[in-house]
C-alpha cells in the first residue's frame, strides 16, 4: 500500500470511529452523517488506487497488455458486524479489489479507441445470435436490430453475419481480442489465441433470466467489456477458467458428551454394631 493510500485509510478510520460510537449511543442522526462522509473517502480511496496503477501500467512498453495482466486495483469498503443479529460495529476491509476498466485506461493513454467499438457490435451479433436460438420472429428481429443500443462509430465496422456457431464466435471474438492485445507469432498472426473455452465461457456468462417472465436478458456492452478483459487476462497470464457452485455445507463436529457418572454408594462401616439387647434381658437388669 502506498504512502497516499495509508493516508487516506487514517482518514476513513476517524469516520469508521464516529460511527461506531453513535452507534452505541442510538444517534441515528450521527451514524448517517458518518457513513455518508465514510464513502466519499471510500470512492477517494479507489481513484487514488486505480490512478496509480493506470500509472504504473502507462509507463510499460505495452500499456494495454500491462493493464490486461495487472487486471484489477484494490478499493476500501467497509462491513457491518454484527453478533447474534445485533450490529456491534463497522470495520474498514481493504482487500476488496475492482477490475480496471480498459476502455477508461484506454483513454487515459490516449489509445485508439477503435477496439472498444467492436465490443459493441460484437454485442449486437451476440444479440442477434440468442434472439435466433430463441426462435424470436423475424420483425422482432429486425426491431433489435434497429434499436440495440451502440456508438454511431460501431454501426459502421464489419464483423460478418450473426454468429451460428461457435467457431464463428471465436472468430469474431479473436477480432475484438486482435485490436488491443496483439503479438505477432512470425506469420502475422497473433500469439493469444482463443479457444473453444473462452467462448464456452463468454456464452456461458453473456446471458441470464430476464426480468420478464419467459426472457431472457443479454449483457449490456459495459458487461461484455469485462467478458472480453476476462477472457485477454486469461490468455496473457495462461490461468484457467474455474466453476462456482452451491457445496454442500459441513456440520460442525459436536464432540460426544460422557454420560454422567452416578454418586458412588457410600463405604460398609467395617466397625462391629452392638447388638441390641433383647426385651427380656432388658426387664431383668
Amino acid at each position: 500500500m502506498s504512502t497516499a493510500l495509508e493516508s487516506i485509510k487514517k482518514e476513513a478510520e476517524v469516520f469508521v470511529t464516529k460511527y461506531n460510537d453513535a452507534l452505541k449511543a442510538e444517534n441515528m442522526r450521527g451514524m448517517s452523517a458518518a457513513e455518508a462522509d465514510l464513502l466519499k473517502i471510500e470512492e477517494k480511496y479507489a481513484d487514488t488506487s486505480m490512478g496509480e496503477v493506470f500509472a504504473r501500467c502507462r509507463a510499460a512498453a505495452d500499456p494495454m497488455k500491462a493493464a490486461v495482466i495487472q487486471y484489477d486495483y484494490f478499493i476500501l469498503s467497509h462491513k457491518l458486524v454484527k453478533q447474534n443479529g445485533i450490529p456491534l460495529k463497522i470495520e474498514l476491509d481493504d482487500t476488496r479489489t475492482k477490475q480496471i476498466d480498459l476502455v477508461k485506461f484506454g483513454k487515459y493513454c490516449g489509445i485508439s479507441p477503435v477496439w472498444a467499438y467492436r465490443v459493441e457490435k460484437f454485442n449486437q451479433l451476440m444479440a442477434l445470435r440468442a434472439a435466433k436460438e430463441l426462435k424470436i420472429s423475424d420483425e422482432e428481429v429486425k426491431r433489435i436490430v434497429n434499436s440495440f443500443y451502440m456508438d454511431e462509430l460501431a454501426k459502421k465496422i464489419e464483423m460478418g453475419g450473426t454468429p451460428t456457431s461457435n467457431n464463428q464466435i471465436c472468430k469474431q471474438l479473436q477480432m475484438v481480442i486482435d485490436g488491443f492485445l496483439f503479438e505477432d507469432d512470425g506469420n502475422g498472426s497473433n500469439v493469444y489465441k482463443v479457444n473453444s473455452h473462452d467462448v464456452a465461457y463468454l456464452t456461458m456468462c453473456y446471458t441470464r433470466r430476464g426480468k420478464q417472465a419467459l426472457t431472457v436478458a443479454v449483457a449490456k456492452n459495459a458487461f461484455l467489456h469485462r467478458l472480453v478483459m476476462d477472457v485477454a487476462h486469461r490468455l496473457a497470464t495462461g490461468k484457467v477458467y474455474g466453476l462456482q457452485y452451491q457445496q454442500i455445507r459441513e456440520k460442525p463436529v459436536v464432540a460426544p458428551q460422557k454420560p454422567a457418572e452416578a454418586p458412588a454408594e457410600p463405604a460398609d462401616d467395617p466397625s462391629p454394631v452392638a447388638p441390641e439387647a433383647a426385651p427380656e434381658a432388658a426387664q431383668e437388669a
